[in-house]
């Protein structure tokens, strides 16, 4: 859906449309830091986007996947 010079009257779409991709960015997070994600390892994910080819791949090998990460949820069950 391509928002751009769309006007919006609705308070609750203008705030729904703030808060998407925070989820997206905290997976993508989790992702890049955590050696495995699920069970499946991180490895190679990141290698054909520019941050694999940044100083020739050396950033990715010295960060990607080597640092523990914790998930917390903070969404509400019913």
């Amino acid at each position: 859906m391509d928002l751009r010079g769309q006007i919006f009257a609705s308070k609750n779409l203008l705030i729904n449309i703030v808060r998407w991709g925070k989820t997206l960015n905290m997976s993508m997070l989790h992702h890049f830091f955590a050696p495995e994600v699920n069970g499946v390892s991180t490895a190679g994910l990141f290698d054909e986007l520019a941050i694999g080819k940044l100083d020739g791949g050396r950033y990715i090998a010295q960060h990607q996947g080597k640092y523990p990460v914790i998930k917390m949820l903070f969404t509400a069950k019913r």
